[in-house]
């Protein structure tokens, strides 16, 4: 499984935005998603979270999202399957 660090946070972060979706960290009392707000692929997260909860968090998405993988580098496409085989288990 690929450990919650900064770094991986960061690359995940960097996979979805590549994808044409907006990540907001917003405070407040509410549970984190992703929406589509006038055309706008976003996703909202707590800015309060750690990193861990954060990187879980954008992991279950990515499960919903209809991410387009080949269009990313191979390194990408490794790290994008790897998070996606460990959400099955």
């Amino acid at each position: 499984m690929i450990k919650p660090t900064k770094n991986n946070l960061a690359k995940l972060e960097k996979i979805i935005t590549s994808q044409n979706y907006v990540i907001r960290y917003e405070k407040g009392n509410f549970n984190s998603g992703n929406c589509i707000v006038n055309d706008k692929r976003m996703i909202i997260l707590n800015k309060f979270f750690q990193t861990d909860a954060r990187f879980l968090i954008l992991t279950e998405i990515i499960n919903q999202l209809d991410l387009d993988i080949s269009s990313i580098p191979e390194e990408e496409q490794q790290f994008i399957h790897q998070i996606l085989k460990a959400a099955q288990n």
